[in-house]
């Protein structure tokens, strides 16, 4: 052996490990003879020389076989190469489940240097597990007791591969190799991504967000639109033919869509005037865009025009209803239609030349009023209350002024107007409000007009706020220019007519109380 005096020795049967120095110090007491304490040791003083005639150290007289004192040490010795249990080795601690060797015990490969072995296998006693016994005295299990049989030494196939059924099963739980698989474990995933191919067994890895993740989840293709946003009926518009239809025209101003069969449409033209009216919310608001508003522009049914548009319009006829409410048509003459145009009765009979000729025609610059020719005397006047009087206007005429006298003052207003006579009362709204004269002194007052007549009978009237005096007419006895008649067969002639009324704005005519006083009150008119 090289390097006698550098390496380890072990002694397998103590299970101690002396170098040789120590060796020799345990053999050779203080003083004594190294060889005689070695010949002790080996029991034999036939291998040791020192002195003539007799062998040098070490050397061998005769054959190997006469050699017994070396044949029983060796047959004392264990092979080179041999096995021990754990529990022939004192210094090894077993455990349940590891071994603990003390750091000086390192059965195993020694190199001629003392450096630390790279590592022992062994067996357990007690689980028959093999062991590895790292550099720094740590054990480590390397297979179970299943890893070899009795038959056969531990890493030893026997049969064939097929026979080996734990390998065997060790194959089946393995992945074959392929390359897609070890090009998808050669990109770097993470949170929120998946793997992308680019090409065949190439990819890279793409983000996969919380959206798609959601998407990714759905169970079926209705719950994948809700994620999406595009729930059919809410998010989008479900397909339908007629949508469809519209959908394949190319749309123009000034036109809209109508359907020329099922599931066809075409495009009309409508104008502004055609959305004026369509935009209207009901027929009465779309007849007046039309301007046929019934009762204004055009006439509203009638049962009785029905009767007239039923009768044959011939010439020189009008039509009238007889006593059973249908219309009938009779002949009339130029001279009738003539008659029938006139305005009022003055001017009917005018027409057929019976005018009155009791009443001169009105001339210009000059006054007149309800009874002319009469003696002025006063009335007094109630406040709130409508008075009328008639007069008669034989040609026509344009009203320039209209006015009263005031006897008494008293601070206040009165209003003057017009109205239309109606079968011998005023009637109706006024003819004309001629606005107000100022009372609070005396004299008389006029308000400038313009107010055209045609000959006829008309009422001045007249309304004040103020109780005062007016000039009135002093009636003679069997003197009246018009002929009411009485309230009683022995009174006075109705000359005028009131009913009660707050002073403002001339009204349309109330009731009227017909009133036969002798001074009824003098209202002019002037011409012009």
């Amino acid at each position: 052996m090289s390097g006698f005096f550098s390496t380890f020795m072990i002694d397998i049967t103590g299970g101690a490990v002396l170098d040789v120095d120590a060796l020799l110090a345990a053999a050779a007491p203080s003083g004594a003879s190294i060889v005689s304490s070695i010949n002790a040791q080996l029991g034999s003083t036939t291998w040791q020389g020192g002195g003539s005639g007799t062998p040098a150290w070490g050397a061998i007289v005769g054959t190997l076989s006469s050699q017994s004192d070396l044949q029983t040490a060796l047959d004392g010795k264990a092979a080179s190469s041999h096995t021990h249990t754990l529990s022939q080795i004192s210094d090894i601690t077993v455990t349940s489940d590891m071994v603990s060797i003390p750091k000086g015990i390192r059965p195993g490969l020694y190199d001629d240097h003392g450096t630390p072995p790279v590592g022992t296998i062994f067996e357990s006693v007690n689980d028959g597990h093999l062991y590895w016994v790292h550099r720094d005295g740590s054990v480590h299990l390397l297979c179970d007791s299943g890893g070899y049989g009795t038959d056969t030494n531990w890493g030893d196939i026997a049969g064939t591969l097929s026979d080996q059924t734990d390998l065997q099963a060790a194959l089946n739980a393995k992945q074959p190799l392929d390359a897609t698989l070890t090009a998808m474990a050669g990109v770097a995933t993470g949170a929120g991504s998946i793997i992308l191919f680019t090409g065949d067994d190439t990819c890279t890895v793409q983000g996969f967000g919380p959206p798609a993740q959601a998407l990714g989840n759905c169970s079926d293709y209705s719950s994948a639109r809700a994620v999406l946003g595009l729930a059919i009926g809410t998010n989008v518009q479900a397909y339908d033919a007629d949508l469809q239809a519209i959908a394949s025209l190319s749309s123009a101003a000034d036109t809209a869509v109508y359907y020329t069969g099922a599931g066809t449409a075409a495009l009309m033209t409508v104008t502004s005037a055609a959305r004026a009216l369509l935009d209207d919310p009901n027929a009465a608001t779309m007849r007046t865009t039309l301007g046929l508003t019934i009762g204004a522009n055009v006439q509203g049914y009638s049962g009785m025009l029905q009767n007239i548009a039923n009768c044959p319009q011939p010439f020189d006829q009008f039509i009238y209803y007889d006593s059973s409410g249908i219309a009938v048509r009779t002949g009339i003459t130029t001279a009738g239609r003539n008659l029938l145009d006139d305005a009022n009765a003055a001017a009917m009979l005018t027409t057929l030349g019976a005018a009155p000729k009791s009443q001169p025609p009105i001339g210009g610059n000059r006054y007149f009023s309800s009874y002319p020719g009469q003696v002025a005397s006063f009335l007094n006047v109630l406040a709130n209350y409508m008075y009328y009087c008639p007069i008669a206007i034989p040609n026509g005429i344009t009203a320039t002024r209209i006015g009263i006298n005031v006897v008494t003052a008293a601070a206040g207003s009165i209003r003057l107007g017009f109205y239309n006579d109606v079968n011998g009362a005023p009637s109706g709204a006024p003819l004309l409000d001629a606005g107000t004269v100022n009372t609070s002194t005396t004299g008389e007052k006029e308000i400038t007009i313009s107010l055209a007549l045609s000959p006829g009978m008309y009422w001045l009237a007249f309304v004040s706020n103020v109780a005062l005096q007016i000039t009135a007419e002093a009636m003679n006895a069997g003197v009246n220019t018009f002929n009411f008649g009485t309230l009683t067969g022995a009174g006075n002639a109705i000359t005028c007519a009131n009913h009660a009324f707050t002073f403002g704005a001339l009204p349309s005519v109330g009731t009227l109380n017909w009133w036969d006083t002798k001074f009824p009150p003098r209202i002019w008119i002037r011409n012009p």
